[in-house]
């Protein structure tokens, strides 16, 4: 029996490709080996779905969880050992979206209020999911304005139920999070975009996290994985019905869909993701480089990119 356990990010439109499709199209059970030395082995799978990527790397560092989805700040911190170890206890295997502008984190406010720029947020509170990608964008904005110090950061979490893309208005004066969390806000008409949005934005994207046991003892399993990532990939891409039936399972609408994650429907303008699964180090490295800079995110600086990326899976999975 081989047990697979995969926390992934359903609610977070980027990622659904590696979680969602793949779980409602039965893709994973499809792809998982069967033949050689799998002959006679049963697999048990494990899903977990959460609203953000703290708890994902929790579940890899402890052993919890064999594969993770990831956005780049928590997937960066996933590399980072949560103690002294000799061994790396995770790889990263492939990218699953990106977007090379950055566009996809936002800082919102309530609608009445009356705040309107980076520096208006002076002796503010504003929440934002701890760890997540928008932590990285708020950390890194924060950073260059001045304000690091002078903007009081809550932790903002969010229930894994059908209130999950509400924000508790109270909590703060405003709030930053990645998409479609801040699309579907607005689009409620509850909140706005901060006006003045000068942010530090850098390229964003997710990416698919194993531990280094799965990828040492099965990496035909890890194959399989990506194999069935590309398919569900195809499957929205190429599917004329695909944006109705992911509005149905997110509960979002399918505008903010099309708007965040591109299709090639020649009738639809593009979304701020791509679907890729090619690694970029080069964009690893910028990312590592400006968080390690921010007091807290130093320990950064100790990934070691050439062990941890492992491109060869990804090869393999193309053949």
């Amino acid at each position: 029996m081989v047990t697979l356990s995969i926390g992934v990010q359903n609610r977070t439109i980027p990622a659904i490709a590696a979680g969602l499709i793949m779980q409602r199209l039965g893709l994973l059970e499809h792809f998982l080996p069967k033949g050689g030395r799998y002959s006679a082995t049963r697999y048990q799978i494990r899903w977990s779905d959460w609203t953000t990527g703290a708890p994902i790397v929790e579940g890899l560092h402890s052993g919890q969880l064999d594969i993770g989805i990831l956005g780049d700040y928590p997937l960066l911190l996933s590399a980072v050992q949560p103690e002294q170890t000799d061994a790396q206890k995770t790889r990263l295997v492939s990218f699953v979206s990106s977007n090379p502008d950055g566009s996809c984190n936002a800082v919102i406010v309530p609608h009445q209020s009356n705040l309107e720029s980076l520096e208006d947020l002076r002796g503010r509170v504003l929440a934002v999911p701890f760890k997540s990608s928008a932590h990285s964008m708020v950390m890194r904005s924060l950073q260059a304005a001045n304000l690091l110090s002078n903007v009081h950061l809550a932790s903002l979490e969010h229930p894994n139920s059908a209130k999950a893309f509400e924000f508790p208005i109270h909590l703060a004066d405003s709030y930053a999070h990645f998409a479609p969390f801040p699309d579907v806000a607005c689009r409620q008409g509850k909140f706005r975009y901060l006006s003045d949005q000068r942010l530090e934005n850098l390229p964003v994207f997710y990416g698919v996290v194993v531990r280094a046991e799965l990828a040492d003892c099965y990496p035909e399993v890890v194959i399989a994985y990506l194999k069935a990532l590309t398919a569900a990939q195809q499957w929205y891409d190429r599917t004329p019905v695909a944006l109705r039936l992911v509005s149905q399972w997110t509960r979002v609408d399918t505008e903010i869909i099309a708007q965040i994650l591109s299709t090639s429907d020649p009738k639809s303008q593009p979304g701020r993701f791509f679907s890729e699964t090619a690694m970029r180090s080069d964009w690893l490295n910028l990312h590592i480089h400006q968080l390690s800079q921010i007091p807290g995110n130093e320990h950064l600086k100790t990934i070691d990119l050439n062990h941890w990326v492992q491109p060869e899976f990804l090869q393999k999975s193309n053949l």
